[in-house]
């Protein structure tokens, strides 16, 4: 007797997870207008007590104008915590999580029942002059009074009018913190005030006209205050101009990085644009929970003179990266800026003791231990597709689970693949 029983894939804790339209743990930025698509990512994750070891080699479609990757990250990374590693790291990872089909013979009919294991732990311009209104003859009908004499009078001076300050804008309104940047600020009154007002700006800005563009250092997002006066009065506004703090700057492989860090989504946006990157529509109300939660974030610039393009995707080496932080999570929301509608997901967790799930999406499992039939056998891999497509159209929007298993302290594999030979623990 002979039966055939369909598995899932992989000797190790493995998350295999299909989103639609969530996938990529950030998203790219360009210098181009094209549009730009992130079809596929696979993760690695490691975690051990607090340290976590981040993985990623991702696909890309666009445009070869320089681009970049925004990933956000609990803390700030250094470049020792940075390196690039070899695609064979993936592949071998890929074959140990791919799906497998067994042959048994002659089994036991009656096993031992399999123990059940429980896991708590969740993967979780210048300004313009007033007018002057035109001086009225004041010379009686014939007598032609000396026009002196009338401007000399007390009682027909003009009155001294208050400035009301309508408007106070400035451009650009985020800054790189600590860096004197040119700015122009701009104003507008409410009504004519005289005699003209002087207008200062506090935080060392100091006087300024209307239009003119004046040096701001500040190191932090701060709000300025305009204030302008003449002998009648003043006026004040204010406006809240944001700083990006450069927390790093250095250089891996192809990837020129900058670790950020800001307080707003809209001024790490401006920022990005001021420094020459598009911005995926809709990608800052995307940035923001990331940004209320104290995240920094990992912008990796490529030139694209250093990548080899195949198909129209760029071949990126892949990054890995790791951090101390309590939390443990995965920032897969910035990939639906990128999204051209559906999106892979790979996500291969590697953990001494524990599997992971994901607390903010449902969690669903492959059938997987159950006999079919012997034709399966030559369309084993049409058969797996239609498995997976009908487990995610039963349940939409789910993250999918292919298979876990134990990798220490005793790791072994039934049926094993060639990746199994050496164990991925070593």
């Amino acid at each position: 007797m002979r039966t055939i029983r369909i598995l899932g894939g992989a000797a190790i804790a493995l998350a295999a997870t299909t989103l639609a339209a969530h996938a990529f743990c950030g998203f790219y930025v360009s210098g181009s207008n094209q549009k730009m698509f992130n079809d596929a990512t696979q993760v690695v994750l490691m975690r051990d007590g607090t340290r976590t070891v981040l993985a990623m080699q991702n696909d890309y479609r666009g445009p070869l104008e320089d681009f970049a990757m925004v990933v956000p990250v609990p803390v700030v990374l250094k470049e020792t915590d940075v390196k690039v590693i070899d695609k064979s790291a993936f592949e071998r990872i890929d074959a140990l999580g791919s799906p497998r089909l067994v042959e048994y013979w002659e089994q036991d009919p009656c096993p031992p029942p399999e123990p059940v294991y429980h896991y708590s732990n969740r993967l979780r311009s210048a300004p313009r002059p007033a007018t002057m209104a035109p001086m009225a003859s004041m010379g009686a009908s014939g007598g032609g009074a000396s026009y002196d004499s009338v401007a000399a009078a007390p009682r027909n001076e003009r009155p001294a009018v208050p400035p009301i300050l309508k408007s106070f804008t400035a451009s650009p309104m985020t800054v790189t913190a600590s860096l004197a940047t040119p700015v122009t600020w701009t104003y507008e009154f409410s009504n004519q005030p005289y005699p003209n007002p002087q207008c200062t700006i506090d935080h060392g800005v100091g006087t300024v006209w209307s239009g003119q563009s004046r040096d701001l250092t500040i190191d932090q997002t701060t709000t300025l205050k305009l204030t302008c006066s003449n002998q009648a009065g003043s006026s004040s506004k204010e406006l809240k101009i944001s700083a990006v703090k450069i927390e790093g700057k250095f250089d891996v492989a192809e990837y020129q990085i900058l670790i950020l860090s800001a307080t707003e989504a809209s001024g790490l946006q401006n920022w990005l644009e001021i420094n020459h990157y598009k911005i995926p529509e809709g990608a800052e109300p995307l940035l923001r929970p990331y940004i209320e939660s104290g995240s920094k974030f990992f912008v990796a610039k490529v030139n694209p003179k250093k990548v080899a393009f195949v198909d129209g995707h760029a071949a990126l080496s892949p990054l890995r990266f790791h951090y101390d932080s309590e939390e443990f999570s995965l920032p897969i929301r910035l990939g639906m800026a990128n999204s051209s509608g559906k999106q892979d997901l790979i996500v291969n967790i590697l953990s001494p003791d524990k599997r992971y799930e994901l607390s903010n999406y449902k969690n669903v499992f492959i059938p997987t231990n159950f006999d079919v039939k012997p034709s399966v056998k030559t369309r084993f891999g049409e058969f797996y597709a239609a498995l997976f497509d009908k487990t995610i159209e039963a349940n939409p929007g789910a993250v999918v689970t292919e298979y876990a298993w134990t990798a220490v302290p005793n790791y072994h594999c039934d049926p094993c693949t060639n990746a199994d030979v050496t164990s991925p623990t070593s």
